[in-house]
């Protein structure tokens, strides 16, 4: 991995981290940039809060493995998918 400035914007301790280790390019950058953070990889947890109605449609979209998923999607047991 590159070092690289921070520059005048880096907000001390904040990020401290990375400060010297550049964000990967490209997919095959990712575990030189894990390696040199000291990580053993990467993992994207996110929620999304939708309104119950918009939540319904992405559920029936993915039930019906819709065309740009273009295969069946997994459920979890015990996942709760309903709307309130």
């Amino acid at each position: 991995m590159e070092a690289r400035d921070p520059g005048p914007d880096t907000h001390p301790g904040q990020n401290s981290g990375m400060d010297h280790v550049l964000p990967p390019e490209e997919d095959a950058d990712i575990p030189g940039f894990c390696r040199a953070l000291g990580m053993p990889g990467l993992a994207d947890i996110h929620t999304h809060f939708l309104p119950p109605r918009m939540l319904r449609r992405v559920w029936e979209y993915f039930d019906a493995a819709g065309p740009l998923v273009g295969v069946s999607w997994p459920r979890t047991p015990g996942q709760d998918r309903s709307a309130p």
